[in-house]
Formats: structure tokens, C-alpha cells, sequence
């Protein structure tokens, strides 16, 4: 199988629970052949976490999974990273994949310590969805 070329994924973590031990970190990308975002997280201990996978079709559905995971109330980091080395199906992306891949090279904004904005969050969701390579 060959890899896909180059694809955005947004990192998203919540300060405050990685403060308090806790790695409440999202990866989001969009998978233009299957038309949905692919969602990696960790919602656990730092030494304990546990990793899940989910999909979702719709951006206004994904604003609202994110509401209810990350606290809004807390400051967010959001990253945009170019990964050109993902696995070609979506279901081999995964969340330890994609966090031992994080190469700062590869970082193409940062946005640190960031009070929620739903706005802006529907923003950086769109580029995901518009700014793609076809696979």
C-alpha cells in the first residue's frame, strides 16, 4: 500500500486537566474519501491513559463532542501539524500513532494558553475539511 500525501491534523489540549494529570488531548483530521472527521483522544492519567477512536460526519456534531470532552472554561493549545507519513485507512490512525509522530517540524501554527472560542474553533475545523490533498 502507498502513503497518502501530505495531511492536516489539529491537536487540541486542555491546559488545565494536563496540569491536574490528566492528558485531555484530541487529534482531528478529515478523511476526504469517507467524507468525515477522524477523532483520536486520551482522557486519562499521564501514566495510565486510555486512548479512544471515533468518527463524525458532521462539523457542528464534532463542535459539540469537543464541548462536552474539553473543558471550554479552560485555556486550550490548539497545534496544526502536516503529517505525510499516515497509514492509508483511517482505522490504522491512531491516537498513539499520531502522538509518537509529532515531529515540531512539521508544525504549522501554535497557538498557546487560548480561552475558547466557538468561532474560532469552527474555523480551524474548516481547514481541515478545505485545505486537503485527494488520496
Amino acid at each position: 500500500m502507498e502513503t497518502p500525501t501530505d495531511c492536516l491534523v489539529l491537536r487540541i489540549m486542555d491546559i488545565e486537566s494536563m496540569k491536574n494529570g490528566r492528558t485531555a488531548e484530541l487529534f482531528i483530521l478529515f478523511d476526504s474519501n469517507m467524507g468525515e472527521y477522524i477523532i483520536r483522544g486520551s482522557n486519562g492519567h499521564v501514566k495510565e491513559f486510555v486512548p479512544f477512536s471515533f468518527t463524525c460526519r458532521y462539523r457542528s456534531k464534532l463542535i459539540e463532542f469537543i464541548n462536552f470532552f474539553l473543558c471550554v472554561k479552560n485555556i486550550w493549545n490548539y497545534e496544526l501539524y502536516n503529517y505525510n507519513n499516515l497509514p492509508v485507512t483511517s482505522n490504522d490512525i491512531t491516537y498513539e500513532f499520531l502522538s509518537e509522530n509529532i515531529d515540531n517540524r512539521f508544525n504549522l501554527v501554535s497557538y498557546d494558553k487560548v480561552k475558547y472560542n466557538k468561532k474560532v474553533l469552527k474555523e480551524w475545523l474548516r481547514v481541515l475539511e478545505y485545505v486537503r490533498n485527494e488520496y
